[in-house]
């Protein structure tokens, strides 16, 4: 199983690194954001600090798939990359998700964060192969995928439950190595 979750990226402008106490002020600005949180998984935004709250803070602390995604400028978290296990496919897979706050978007802090975990996935850690889903409407996440060279593999019809929309479609990509 691959740990990203030990892993610490750097590049000229982010460090990307595990979850760390600190960030959980710096997360709720962009988990108390609706559209950020329906795009990023079908979820509501949370409105307050509270239990539940704070037990997704324990999962992204104990979870070995997750990086934030650290501004050196700025001096905090503005986002998460996530690496999911992938378990349909003939060879060693993996699904990377990401979000990013919505006032450090269309900065190509997205497209820097992705682009290095993907050289460091399929260059150094000889992955296979990597898929990313987005939802029709994120135009924007669907460009950077084609930006990164990700092929567009098809939809996956009713795939993720929207908590406003309901069941809603992803289009999926995939990207080799070379």
């Amino acid at each position: 199983m691959l740990n990203i979750g030990t892993q610490t990226l750097e590049t000229e402008r982010l460090i990307l690194r595990k979850f760390e106490s600190k960030d959980v002020n710096d997360c709720f600005k962009f988990l108390s954001d609706k559209q950020t949180c329906l795009d990023d998984g079908g979820y509501l935004s949370f409105t307050e600090k509270n239990e539940e709250y704070n037990q997704l803070i324990n999962k992204l602390f104990n979870d070995n798939g997750r990086l934030m995604i650290y501004s050196k400028e700025y001096h905090k978290v503005i986002g998460t990359i996530n690496l999911m296990d992938v378990s349909d496919r003939a060879v060693e897979c993996k699904e990377v998700g990401y979000v990013i706050s919505p006032n450090y978007r269309r900065k190509g802090y997205a497209y820097e964060a992705v682009s290095n975990l993907v050289k460091l996935l399929l260059d150094d850690l000889k992955l296979d192969m990597i898929i990313a889903g987005c939802f029709e409407d994120n135009v924007s996440s669907k460009k950077m995928l084609e930006k990164l060279e990700f092929i567009f593999e098809g939809k996956k019809h009713k795939a993720l439950w929207d908590a406003v929309d309901g069941p809603k479609d992803l289009l999926y990509f995939y990207r080799e190595k070379n």
